[in-house]
């Protein structure tokens, strides 16, 4: 039989593929096995981007560090580096089978060969292959018919207890089905239905990394949609009103959100209270999901043709940053205040504080006071000169504010 060879600079980007391949020769120089795995592959055959590499070899990883040429992270616990060359992320694993004690738990492994590390993988189309070896480079390992599956745009388990082993391979069902377009083998959805409610038993970093993972891809909100429907969504985290995320979910998917504004507006439907935890959210990530929760329910952000000052009040406790990101997820008459706050923020007061104390302004409160009233004038567009600014002060000395 034929084997099949794709070599290995059409799997990996030529950025790195330098240096991948004088990492594979030094490692065969020292009776390592190196091959690529996983997604790249997957992702090559279907002539997608490719954001990462998986390599395995055959020895410890945490041995070869001396080989890796670029910074790296080790992960002893795992016998597994994470690296980054040329803002690519190189994943490096010693090869290993996997047990599963509980549903959930982060399984027992032990070295073993590269057979047995595409056996114990999510998805058949995730089990394939490419040698980096001397004399079988570019060589395809598929002893689960993942190509096929990759062909026939199919996304299937390779047991049966798979999605109770690890059920975070349940929302990656559903990323794979809307990002890839590809459906689920009769098998897998049998399985998909059966076991959804071992969802519950996904620690909260590893349920955060999945979502994560889904609103960064450009169809994050479709997916999230997809997986609200099927009532996956809801068997991880408490929402406030399932109709409202639907409703929201759906606006995301007509504005193409993604990466954070699409993870933030997801934390806004949440009950903060009593899932923060669940999702191992930061102390910053809940403070700002709690701060655009506010601004999403403020009427005032919505009145058609806000002041500027009026704006920049409701938002003064906002970074650029998470205004940034309420703009991307607010209905459109709030974007159009936030954009027309945005266009006038460089209007500031021609006259300075020390102005105001020449004037006649005692340094006290009442300072920051005809200051504010002031800089309100100036964005708002009332005021466009330093003359009419001091005419403007001067009034406010009439009316007792220096007082």
């Amino acid at each position: 039989m034929t084997k099949m060879i794709i070599p290995p600079s059409q799997i990996i980007p030529k950025e790195i593929l330098g240096e991948i391949l004088e990492f594979a020769q030094l490692c065969n120089a020292d009776g390592t096995n190196v091959w690529v795995v996983g997604g790249a592959i997957r992702d090559a055959i279907l002539c997608r981007p490719i954001k990462d590499i998986d390599l395995v070899v055959d020895s410890d990883a945490l041995n070869l560090t001396s080989k890796l040429k670029v910074p790296f992270k080790s992960f002893p616990q795992f016998s597994t580096i994470k690296a980054e060359i040329n803002e690519f992320t190189v994943d490096l694993a010693t090869m290993r089978s996997e047990h599963y004690m509980t549903s959930g738990a982060l399984p027992k492994t032990w070295p073993s060969d590269i057979l047995a590390d595409l056996s114990r993988r999510d998805f058949a189309m995730n089990s394939i292959a490419v040698s980096l070896n001397h004399g079988s480079e570019g060589e395809v390992l598929d002893p689960n018919n993942g190509l096929e599956d990759i062909q026939k745009s199919t996304i299937r388990i390779l047991h049966a207890g798979s999605f109770r082993d690890d059920a975070t391979r349940i929302l990656r069902a559903i990323r794979y089905s809307v990002g890839l377009g590809f459906k689920l083998s009769s098998k897998t959805k049998k399985a998909f239905t059966q076991d959804s409610e071992f969802l519950n038993t996904i620690s909260p970093a590893r349920v955060r990394r999945e979502l994560i993972l889904i609103t960064n891809e450009p169809l994050g909100a479709s997916i999230l949609l997809k997986a609200h429907r099927l009532g996956l969504l809801s068997k991880i985290i408490n929402f406030l009103d399932y109709g409202e995320l639907d409703s929201a979910l759906l606006k995301a998917r007509k504005l193409k959100l993604s990466g954070q504004p699409l993870f933030y507006l997801l934390l806004c439907q949440i009950n903060l209270n009593t899932t923060s935890t669940r999702l191992a959210l930061t102390k910053n990530e809940k403070l700002t999901a709690q701060k655009l929760q506010t601004a999403l329910q403020n009427f005032t952000l919505t009145k058609v043709n806000r002041f500027p000052s009026k704006v920049r009040n409701e938002l003064k406790d906002f970074t650029d940053k998470e205004i940034r990101i309420l703009f991307e997820i607010s209905s459109q008459k709030t974007r159009n205040n936030i954009s027309l706050y945005l266009s006038n923020t460089h209007r500031m007061p021609l006259l300075t504080f020390e102005d105001l104390k020449i004037m006649g302004f005692p340094e006290n409160h009442r300072l920051k006071i005809v200051m504010g009233l002031l800089s309100d004038q100036v964005i708002d567009g009332h005021i466009r000169n330093k003359r009419s600014e001091v005419i403007f002060v001067k009034k406010l000395k009439l009316e007792g504010l220096d007082r």
